[in-house]
Order: structure tokens, then C-alpha cells, then sequence
């Protein structure tokens, strides 16, 4: 996804300042949703098995938003960390969460 981000950067920041960025902005969460939805299915099942007090909607609405949260920053500082190296920051930000709440 980092690499995907990366390379469309100049759309970004050409859509960034309109008035369709609310509603891509929006589209784009609503996939990669769905992408974390489809792709998780196996740790979602933990979590529905898991007897925890994070309900399966909320889990899957935590990690599209951390990620989207990372993805905006490393884009509009236009930090020089690379598609790898941003892919890791996020992975070592969520998944002491995703471990706490599946056990």
C-alpha cells in the first residue's frame, strides 16, 4: 500500500487542497476497510472467539484508521522514510495492539 501511496504522491497533493478531497479521502478509508475486513479474516475470527470486550467493527475501524493516520503523515511531510521503512513504523505501532487484544 506504502509503495501504491508513493507512487501516486503528485495525485495526493494535487487532489489534496480541493473540494473532492473529503469525499476521497472518505472512499479511501471506506476501502482499505474492506481491504483489512477481507485480508484479516483469520484474525478476525480470533477476536470473535477471543471473548474480548473490542467489538469486531470497532478492531477493524482501529487499524483503518491507524493506518490512514500514518499514511497522511508520512505523505504530507513528504518524509523521506521510504515505502518500506513507513510499512515497518506502522507495524510497530499496531500490532502490539492487534497481539493485546487477540492474545
Amino acid at each position: 500500500m506504502f509503495e501504491h501511496a508513493h507512487g501516486y504522491r503528485n495525485v495526493y497533493f494535487a487532489l489534496l487542497n480541493t473540494r473532492a478531497w473529503p469525499i476521497v479521502r472518505q472512499s479511501l478509508q471506506e476501502i482499505l476497510e474492506e481491504l483489512i475486513q477481507r485480508e484479516c479474516k483469520a484474525e478476525i475470527a480470533k477476536l470473535k472467539t477471543a471473548k474480548s470486550e473490542v467489538p469486531v467493527d470497532l478492531f477493524i475501524h482501529y487499524l483503518t484508521a491507524a493506518f490512514f493516520a500514518v499514511l497522511m503523515w508520512w505523505m504530507d511531510r513528504r518524509s523521506r522514510l521510504t515505502p518500506s521503512q513507513i510499512d515497518e513504523v506502522v507495524r510497530s505501532l499496531v500490532l502490539p495492539t492487534v497481539h493485546a487484544v487477540l492474545g
